[in-house]
């Protein structure tokens, strides 16, 4: 689900500047994103080009940890076997590919990291790029501050070993200052004037939410559970093998003293994360793995030891990937055919509701986040809600259901239940569902002209009463309340619904179905 609403954002860049996209939120991520949307030819194809980006970044990661443990001096089969145990940890494979910020951050993090220890860490210059770095990872989701703190700690300490407290706070200053120039820049660009603005939201937003976040939210801590339970194995090999090297502490290399620091810190810092959610994960998984191949070496000499080592690293592989190969199965292929089918539905410049973002190339009638705290909060105010208030102020030309809008349904209901027919079971555009000859209230939301269909989605030619006076289809309606009915003898039921657009079986079914089932199994 997060994935279209991260990936959807981009269609808001060029609008203006930062009210355009949240206020709150580093949006690097949706300038990242931006050419998929120029290059789809619809929100499906869009999406898929997005995933390619994220799995062609994934790569580039992947890419980097390998440099990053050779830099460490591990071998050429060590480093490909931090590699393949990063790639069996099913927490990692699931959400690495998905179009979240969390990939962008973790991708800017790694080459952080791979140009601290592959550099002389005295000159200013390496400093000042890892900076750079850095701060472009907490343009991609301030989460990454994660990784700035705990590689600016590792910094610091191998500084503090070699010229004491001057070198070391020397040093942080650099850093800093690298990190502020992507941050500055980014806050002139879509703050302009009002840069002091952006600049302060990039902070006071993801401290309401690691304040406060959590508590809308009940059993966040079985996702320790669950990622631990799921990769016991793959975990293990990697918690020993930091272990070992942290023994190994005074023999260690200054390269390596840095990364340990910084994997040790950021362990701590997800432990503590309020909202693991299993894509948090991902931000520590590759560091944790760089050590695994310290246990290879514990039995060295003894070769009952060793053979012992090296079948659990391939029992650990081989289930993992086993595992995890049925992950190509989860496509969201529900999710992409909803797109498509609501997609066909609008026009452009029309508007749709979800609280989701699914369809990248439309705009909602208002940019909302169906969270949990979102939905709290709707239904605390009620009917004063700011939910209600726009809805009511700018009805979308589409809703599309998912649990994410059932979650609302009782405040929802009012507003919808004379104003929007569900044409199939997720979806529900403004009209009204005739079954008999009976008189039915139309309280209509949107300025549009209207047409009979009957159940297979055909348009029908007759004339319809409205307030009593016979009207021939299609025609045109204003907002507001209308009394309609059809003449006996109709082959019931029917629809008035935009008269525009072409319906293929229309369904009757009234309850939505899940279509993100599955998504998320490992």
């Amino acid at each position: 689900m997060d994935e279209f609403w991260q990936f959807g954002q981009s269609k808001y860049l060029g609008d203006g500047f930062f009210d355009t996209i949240w206020p709150a939120k580093a949006v690097g991520y949706a300038v990242f994103y931006k050419p998929a949307h120029w290059l789809g030819w619809d929100a499906p194809s869009s999406l898929l080009l997005g995933r390619l980006q994220t799995a062609l970044l994934a790569f580039g990661t992947l890419g980097l940890l390998f440099a990053i443990a050779r830099a460490l001096g591990q071998t050429r089969l060590q480093a490909l076997l931090v590699i393949v145990l990063v790639l069996s940890f099913s927490t990692f494979i699931e959400r690495i590919f998905r179009t979240r910020s969390e990939p962008l951050a973790l991708f800017f993090a790694t080459a952080a990291l791979y140009w601290v220890v592959s550099r002389d860490t005295e000159r200013r210059k390496t400093i000042l790029i890892a900076g750079c770095l850095s701060g472009l990872s907490f343009l991609a989701t301030q989460k990454a501050v994660y990784f700035n703190f705990s590689l600016g700690l590792g910094l610091g300490v191998a500084a503090l070993s070699r010229g004491g407290l001057i070198a070391a706070l020397h040093q942080g200053a650099i850093l800093i200052a690298g990190w502020g120039i992507p941050v500055l820049v980014y806050c002139f660009v879509f703050g302009g004037w009002e840069a002091h603005t952006i600049f302060a939201s990039l902070f006071k937003g993801p401290v309401e939410v690691a304040t406060n976040g959590h508590s809308y939210y009940a059993g966040l801590e079985t996702f320790y559970v669950q990622t631990v339970g799921r990769n016991l194995i793959p975990y293990l090999l990697a918690a020993f093998g930091l272990a070992i090297s942290a023994y190994k502490w005074r023999t260690l290399i200054p390269a390596q003293k840095i990364a340990l620091i910084s994997t040790s810190v950021m362990i701590v810092l997800i432990a503590r994360h309020n909202q693991p959610w299993p894509y948090v994960f991902i931000m520590v998984i590759p560091f944790l793995t760089l050590w695994a191949p310290a246990t290879l070496d514990i039995m060295k000499g003894h070769k009952t030891g060793t053979k012992l080592i090296y079948m659990l690293w391939a029992v650990a592989i081989l289930v993992s990937f086993i595992r995890n190969v049925s992950y190509i199965e989860n496509d969201n292929r529900a999710g992409l055919e909803i797109m498509r089918q609501a997609e066909s539905l609008l026009d452009p410049g029309e508007t749709y509701f979800d609280g989701i973002g699914m369809l990248s190339n439309f705009r909602e009638s208002q940019r909302r986040w169906l969270d949990a705290r979102q939905v709290h909060i709707a239904n605390s105010d009620g009917e004063r809600s700011d939910v209600m208030t726009k809805l009511r102020a700018a009805p979308p030309h589409l809703i599309i259901d998912s649990y994410r809008t059932q979650n609302l349904s009782d405040l929802l209901r009012p507003l919808l239940e004379h104003s929007y027919v569900r044409i199939s079971p997720n979806i529900q555009v403004p009209g009204a569902r005739i079954s008999n000859a009976r008189e039915v209230t139309f309280n209509v939301p949107l300025e549009q002209e209207f047409g009979l269909f009957d159940k297979t989605g055909k348009p029908v030619q007759t004339t319809l009463l409205v307030e009593g006076r016979p009207v021939r289809v299609p025609f045109l309606l204003k907002p507001g309340p209308i009394r309609l009915r059809l003449d006996e003898g109709a082959d019931w039921p029917l629809f008035l619904l935009p008269g525009h657009k072409t319906y293929s079986n229309l369904h009757l079914e009234m309850v939505p179905v899940p279509i993100f089932e599955g998504v998320y199994t490992f």
